[in-house]
């Protein structure tokens, strides 16, 4: 359950990252605070993996490149709609 966060906040951060290189200039320094804070969050996940099984974890890294597409519509995707489904 635990590798399944870390690899959750991994996927957020690269799509953050990638949405990064798309979007508007005035956009672009939030955004890489999303991803930093993303980033920030695996690592204390996989501290706390470290802490419990005693070993490190190894992250799953995709080499595929991300594919925005719209920036807005990347924006709502990946903002809005994780909210909805929690609601």
């Amino acid at each position: 359950v635990l590798e399944g966060f870390i690899e959750e906040e991994l996927g957020d951060q690269r799509h953050l990252q990638a949405m990064v290189r798309q979007s508007p200039s005035w956009a672009r320094q939030r955004l890489r605070d999303m991803a930093a804070e993303e980033g920030e969050r695996a690592r204390r996940l996989m501290a706390i993996y470290y802490l419990i099984t005693g070993e490190c974890y190894r992250p799953s890294i995709s080499s595929e490149r991300i594919t925005v597409g719209r920036w807005c519509a990347a924006l709502r995707e990946r903002a809005i709609m994780p909210q909805l489904a929690t609601a």
